[in-house]
């Protein structure tokens, strides 16, 4: 279905962090490493060390995009989520 739509990923859902750090007025931000073809793409079984496997293949470079994030940050920014419940609020 979701190939019909145009999708080429589908993805685990992040929807109660972001409602979490809405109500916190957090900024927040996804990462998310494709693992594993569905059920039923896959030509073989796919096993638990297979997913494994990857996320070992992809952990550099996790930790490279999180290191590069962290260090480009402006504290200073003003962005818009530290007062989102009160802009909210007013409206």
């Amino acid at each position: 279905m979701f190939k019909l739509l145009g999708g080429d990923l589908v993805g685990m859902t992040s929807v109660p962090e972001v409602v979490l750090a809405r109500e916190k007025e957090m900024c927040y931000a996804n990462i998310s490493m494709v693992t594993n073809f569905a059920a039923g793409i896959s030509p073989t079984k796919l096993t638990h060390q297979e997913v494994l496997d990857v996320m070992a293949e992809n952990a550099e470079n996790l930790r490279k995009i999180a290191m590069r994030a962290i260090s480009i940050i402006d504290p200073d920014r003003g962005c818009l989520c530290q007062d989102a419940l009160e802009k909210l609020n007013k409206e």
